[in-house]
């Protein structure tokens, strides 16, 4: 049997390990402070899955970066109509107070009463709902009619439009049609030498057609033969048909009759 503890430890080792780790043992024991001493761990490191639970903790947590949806926060006490407000020293849930603390009273365009909740713009700074302008209170107003008048009128025969939008006019200008371009052509109709009361004649004209419009009248100047007073005596209505080249002149003699030459002058527009 061993003397001691010490020397049965000894002879342990000695079984297992043989005579080379008698020195060894023999110099480190329980109490050795060398055991107790401080000393850095030897470097080396482990993967997630080398520590129990950690992987499926770490995927129950939000992202260092991320938001909520509204519905994500909880009512915490809050009533209705409640708004978020800070007391100073946490983010709380209040009632609004005093209309978002306006007071009552002027404030110049707006007028505030019933402890900040009514809000009432003062009435000359808009006009009512049902009103009226004169045209010069719209920007641009007559160029626009100008520019509107002008494109619709559409110039007709012997017609010219002339639109100056700079000085804001339109000048309409007409011209004759055919018989010289709105001149007066004079001709002379012959009743013969029996009293007529009534009769028709062909006046030929290259510039009448059938959609002219003629105009004619008795001619002052005194027809061949006849003296230039021969109008005084007896009046003679006339009228006429346009036709291709010429017209049909219709005359009555008031009172009539008439015998011999007369003088006439018509106006061709087309």
């Amino acid at each position: 049997m061993p003397e001691s503890p010490r020397i049965l430890d000894f002879d342990i080792c000695r079984v297992f390990h043989g005579d080379t780790l008698v020195a060894t043992l023999d110099l480190v024991t329980g109490d050795d402070v060398r055991l107790t001493d401080a000393r850095p761990p030897l470097a080396h490191g482990h993967v997630i899955g080398d520590t129990t639970g950690l992987q499926a903790a770490l995927d129950g947590k939000a992202a260092s970066a991320h938001t909520h949806a509204l519905g994500d926060l909880t009512q915490s006490g809050a009533a209705a109509s409640d708004v978020v407000t800070w007391n100073g020293s946490a983010w709380v849930a209040a009632a609004p107070s005093g209309g978002g603390g306006v007071s009552d009273g002027d404030k110049g365009d707006i007028t505030v009463s019933g402890g900040g909740t009514v809000w009432t713009v003062d009435g000359g700074l808009f006009a009512a709902a049902a009103h009226t302008h004169p045209s010069t209170d719209v920007t641009d107003f007559a160029e626009a009619v100008d520019d509107r008048v002008a494109a619709l009128l559409v110039a007709g025969a012997n017609i010219t439009l002339t639109y100056n939008d700079a000085a804001n006019t339109l000048t309409v200008a007409a011209s004759g049609g055919g018989g010289g371009g709105g001149t007066w052509t004079e001709a002379e109709v012959d009743f013969g030498t029996t009293p007529k009361y009534e009769a028709s004649f062909t006046v030929v004209d290259g510039t009448v057609s059938g959609a002219s419009k003629i105009i004619v009248l008795p001619c002052g100047k005194a027809a061949t033969g006849r003296t230039a007073d021969d109008w005084q005596w007896d009046g003679i209505t006339l009228a006429a048909t346009p036709g291709t080249g010429s017209f049909t002149l219709y005359a009555v003699a008031l009172p009539g009759p008439v015998v011999g030459p007369r003088k006439i002058q018509y106006q061709v527009a087309s």
